[in-house]
């Protein structure tokens, strides 16, 4: 119970570096949780990572069950606002200053936004990488080449089709018990 406001302290911190959404922070998360706290296994956040993706709601779910893995309830409800709660008043504030004009044509907010799209794809290929580091620690042999099988169809499905991302988790979910059974 005592690590709940450090769990929200450190979600809040990451709040406001996530533009983009939740899996832009990934790495950060990850190192976070696995290496400087040590409050979960490396495997324990991919499976975390997964389970959130399955969740409906925000990408970023999986934040949520780190949490509750860690301190129960408070745990998930600490990491679930603290990650919501300090860019929600963030965006109300820069939503007001839509209002004025000057704020609305400046350059430097073009410049900006512009600016951060591509960091935030960084941040998500990042996060990617990290993830299928972490995950050919675990499976073996051909076992791996199963795992690219499934990564490489799950890009393939969301570039080519509108499929829901749940169907795919749980789709590479019945694949593996398949393969690995």
């Amino acid at each position: 119970m005592h690590q709940v406001p450090t769990i929200f302290m450190m979600f809040a911190g990451l709040s406001l570096l996530a533009f983009g959404g939740g899996n832009v922070v990934l790495p950060q998360v990850e190192k976070d949780v696995v290496t400087r706290h040590h409050w979960i296994t490396g495997d324990e956040f991919v499976h975390l990572y997964a389970l959130g993706q399955l969740a409906p709601g925000p990408s970023a779910m999986y934040m949520s069950g780190i949490g509750f893995v860690v301190a129960g309830v408070p745990g998930a409800l600490a990491a679930g606002i603290g990650f919501i709660l300090p860019s929600t008043v963030l965006m109300m504030v820069l939503n007001s200053l839509e209002h004025i004009d000057r704020w609305r044509t400046s350059p430097w907010r073009h410049a900006l936004a512009v600016g951060m799209a591509p960091a935030a794809i960084g941040l998500v290929a990042a996060g990617a990488i990290r993830l299928a580091q972490i995950e050919v620690t675990v499976v073996h042999g051909w076992q791996i080449l199963v795992v690219a099988a499934i990564a490489l169809g799950v890009i393939a499905l969301t570039l080519w089709t509108k499929l829901n991302p749940a169907l795919m988790v749980l789709g590479g979910g019945m694949v593996a018990v398949f393969a690995f059974a």
